[in-house]
């Protein structure tokens, strides 16, 4: 193990040639003299070079649930180049160790880059959602969204900020947050609208049902792919018509987000709806998926498989 990874790291090392990114999966699982072995090499790599490993691993971790990269994450996180930092948190995108939560705040409250900000509150958001269905201690729960309040309610933090943090708030029960997402809808700040949009899915509150409905039809394609989104996380039948007209919109990111809803919602017109894409050279391959994902999820909706996980 110990010469296969010592070859491997210093074929990574020799930037001349490429990477080789068909073995890195070999960086699983780097604890103890491993890890610090990788990052004595790390160091001494270019930024670029470094970006397109994270880049690699979190494509790896996407397709091979057994791979366990959070050393090389954590590495990343602390790098001083924004855009290694940014990578290593898309790396981080089934986090589930409490662990994690400190240094992603740390990111969150004192990093230079604002996107890097954004996205360690997008990562803290699995984390509370994982508190509110009892994976978190009570103590761990409370702290992190007092915390992300704090920086919500922050008026001089960036607005990219505040949106990411009030989507990831948006799965917590909390007695606030029904006020702070209405309140960020009627802000004349589209990007804060937007991500008010976007909080409603996370709430998977049926009652948000007739704001996404009306911002499916939106000029803005930016709230009409949020409020696709929306719509599969809050599951609601009566969005599928209007998701189905989606699928011909002239914004291709609008139109995915409009099958992978459909898929999550379910029901008989859904699925007609994704079994006509199937022979479409371009998005047949996504239809299928959206059509696996409602065989999976059974026809329940996912509010409900989100409480059957708790």
């Amino acid at each position: 193990m110990a010469d296969r990874l010592a070859s491997l790291l210093k074929r990574i090392a020799d930037e001349e040639t490429a990477l080789p990114a068909d073995d890195l999966h070999q960086l699983s699982d780097l604890y103890g003299s491993s890890a610090v072995a990788l990052e004595r090499v790390w160091y001494t790599l270019s930024a670029h070079r470094r970006r397109d490993i994270l880049h690699h691993l979190a494509e790896t971790s996407r397709q091979n649930f057994e791979v366990d990269f959070i050393p090389i994450a954590l590495m990343g996180v602390r790098d001083q180049d924004s855009g290694v930092r940014l990578t290593a948190l898309d790396m981080l995108w089934d986090a589930e160790a409490p662990e994690l939560i400190a240094p992603l705040l740390g990111l969150l409250h004192h990093d230079s880059d604002m996107t890097v900000q954004a996205g360690a509150a997008q990562v803290l958001g699995r984390f509370v959602l994982a508190g509110e269905l009892g994976q978190l201690s009570h103590q761990v729960f409370d702290d992190l969204t007092g915390d992300l309040l704090t920086i919500f309610n922050d008026l001089d933090r960036p607005m990219l900020v505040r949106c990411r943090v009030l989507e990831a708030l948006a799965a917590a029960s909390l007695d606030e947050v029904p006020a702070l997402v209405q309140d960020a809808y009627r802000s004349q700040e589209d990007v804060l609208r937007i991500g008010a949009v976007a909080a409603m899915g996370r709430t998977a509150d049926p009652c948000w049902e007739s704001i996404v409905l009306a911002e499916l039809d939106s000029d803005n394609p930016s709230m009409r792919y949020h409020a696709a989104r929306a719509a599969g996380m809050l599951a609601v039948t009566d969005l599928v018509p209007p998701l189905v007209e989606l699928l011909d919109d002239p914004d291709s990111e609008v139109m995915i987000a409009s099958i992978r809803a459909l898929g999550e919602i379910g029901g008989d017109e859904a699925r007609s709806a994704l079994e006509r894409l199937l022979d479409d050279s371009d998005i047949g391959d996504l239809a299928r998926d959206a059509l696996e994902v409602t065989e999976l999820l059974g026809g329940l909706p996912l509010p409900l498989l989100r409480n059957m996980e708790s």
